[in-house]
């Protein structure tokens, strides 16, 4: 609508317009004087872009996850065994490492993992993950046995994140780590102490869905491959007993579907502008 602006003493008139009013972002409104005055108007509008709630270039992750159904196979690791070779065993687990099928067992990622990362860029993510897990068994009388269980994988990990921009964004990850686990089981008197420990290989597909700028869903499907070392000891020691060695033991491949949830801190929208002002803000300015 029209509107009567003094300025120096001179009187002009105004006319703002809804496309003017409605300027995208980066847009600027010029008002020009009328003809014949000295008047220099100057105009800036300054209009910020949307927040894009799916970035990640500068941010911190901090993320906790959990299996939501997995399945693994341990394949006896033996070489030039005399007599019939062990067979291999299926396990199935449900939400948080619970077994439903098979032996009993940490798997290659635990009950749950907690981890770190970093946005190198806005595709690229660099962090590790610590898998964590814990279980106790005890079989029925008479014979009661009691065993515990607690196992830890360390992976390192790098991501690949697709869709730059959106709220739900792909990734491939791959990653590799050293994890192990210790186990005593106690039957009377006696006290079996089990150690593992090996190199991991994984890869996995997901999705890191953003609720808000600051925190994801991320449901994804793994792969994970392990190699086992183990060995045993057995309290009170038997008379001659030699002392353990690590052995080779097993092979782990683990097929999961996993569900995170993560919180992106750090960089705002805000922050740095000086190094963002071609991305956020856009300027022109008229004189006459």
């Amino acid at each position: 609508m029209p509107r009567i602006v003094g300025f120096m003493g001179v009187s002009m008139m105004m006319c703002v317009t809804a496309a003017a009013a409605a300027a995208q972002p980066g847009g600027t409104v010029v008002v020009v004087p009328p003809a014949g005055s000295e008047t220099t108007v100057i105009t800036e509008v300054e209009v910020r872009e949307p927040v894009e709630r799916g970035r990640i270039e500068g941010r911190h992750r901090l993320h906790i996850d959990t299996g939501v159904l997995s399945w693994r196979r341990h394949v006896p690791w033996v070489e030039d065994m005399m007599g019939p070779k062990p067979s291999s065993v299926d396990t199935v687990d449900l939400i948080g490492g619970v077994p439903v099928l098979g032996v009993p067992g940490l798997g290659p990622t635990g009950n749950f993992g907690i981890g770190y990362a970093y946005g190198v860029t806005d595709r690229i993510l660099v962090g590790a993950r610590l898998g964590l897990g814990l279980q106790h068994l005890s079989t029925t009388a008479p014979d009661r046995q009691a065993t515990a269980m607690f196992g830890y994988w360390l992976t390192p990990y790098f991501e690949f994140v697709g869709r730059p921009g959106h709220d739900v964004r792909p990734f491939l990850s791959v990653r590799v780590g050293l994890g192990g686990s210790v186990s005593a089981s106690k039957n009377g008197d006696v006290t079996t102490r089990s150690s593992t420990i090996g190199p991991m290989f994984g890869v996995g597909l997901g999705l890191h869905a953003f609720l808000t700028e600051r925190v994801s869903l991320d449901p994804a499907v793994t792969f994970d491959y392990a190699l086992v070392w183990g060995r045993g000891t057995v309290k009170p020691t038997p008379a001659g007993m030699e002392a353990p060695k690590w052995e080779k033991s097993a092979m782990v491949p683990n097929l999961g579907v996993m569900l995170g949830l993560s919180v992106w801190l750090g960089r705002d929208d805000d922050d740095d502008d000086d190094d963002d002002d071609d991305r956020r803000r856009r300027r022109r300015r008229s004189a006459r």
